[in-house]
């Protein structure tokens, strides 16, 4: 069996309670199972990580091992047509990123008017670029369109020995214990059926004030997305805190460089 390295960006998303990529797809009409599942496994050949599980490296790291026991395929039936599902979760068949489950899983629903296809896959495997690329892959290969194959190139994303000193060596196991990341023990899952799903709507006036203010003191080109995003942690930490009478607020955000490669050399 293939065993791929994980980067310590990677790690972050491993461990119960680390919630995958999780996307919903309704169709007008059958999609024709046989079909789907054939090309599927042709998708799967061009991205390996896909079709895989958690294996433990060593002490301080987790491989992806390629398997067949690493993507769950399922087809199930519903009377309740996609556009009057309240409870739209019910679609996905989520994955956990512990060892030995499947990091993929894919489940088809048959419904009155349709079809419904939802994806989960771990975000260990894939980011939000990677998850879509894979399903456009797929989606051409289904309608026998030209593809793209990606590059699976991840020993550039694995730190490696820094000498900083004659005194000092930066280990791969010291990246990981210094980051605060976590292994499945240290972590409690929330069950879904306990989270509270808004929809809020920004209208693009709003978002083009939001990005005009935060521009002003900013040196770096802020996107819509950038502001966007945190002006939602602003709203919902305030709300988060005041439940526990603090209104002092300390937040660590990982960095996604996953598709960030450029060489750098440390001061």
């Amino acid at each position: 069996m293939s065993t791929y390295p994980l980067s310590p960006i990677d790690h972050i998303f491993t461990g119960v309670g680390s919630y995958p990529i999780e996307f919903v797809f309704a169709y007008d009409g059958v999609i024709e199972e046989e079909r789907l599942r054939d090309t599927l496994n042709e998708t799967l050949c061009l991205f390996p990580p896909a079709r895989s599980k958690l294996v433990r490296t060593s002490e301080h790291a987790y491989g992806f091992e390629v398997s067949d026991e690493g993507i769950h395929f399922e087809t199930v039936s519903s009377s309740i047509n996609f556009d009057d599902q309240e409870y739209r979760h019910t679609y996905i068949d989520p994955v956990d990123s512990v060892e030995d489950e499947p990091l993929t899983r894919i489940r088809l629903t048959r419904t009155p008017k349709g079809s419904v296809l939802g994806v989960s896959m771990s975000h260990a495997v894939v980011d939000g670029f990677s998850y879509f690329y894979f399903l456009s892959t797929w989606a051409r290969i289904f309608n026998g369109s030209r593809v793209l194959d990606p590059v699976h190139n991840r020993e550039v994303l694995i730190p490696a020995e820094l000498q900083r000193d004659t005194s000092t060596t930066i280990t791969r196991a010291d990246v990981l214990d210094e980051a605060g990341l976590f292994w499945e023990s240290r972590r409690e899952a929330i069950a879904r059926d306990q989270l509270v799903w808004e929809t809020r709507t920004i209208s693009r006036e709003a978002m083009n004030a939001l990005l005009a203010e935060a521009q002003k003191d900013s040196d770096l080109r802020l996107s819509h997305n950038d502001v966007i995003t945190a002006s939602l942690w602003k709203d919902y930490l305030g709300k988060w805190e005041s439940l526990n009478g603090d209104d002092t607020t300390y937040i660590s955000c990982p960095v996604d460089f996953r598709r960030i490669l450029k060489p750098f050399a440390p001061n």
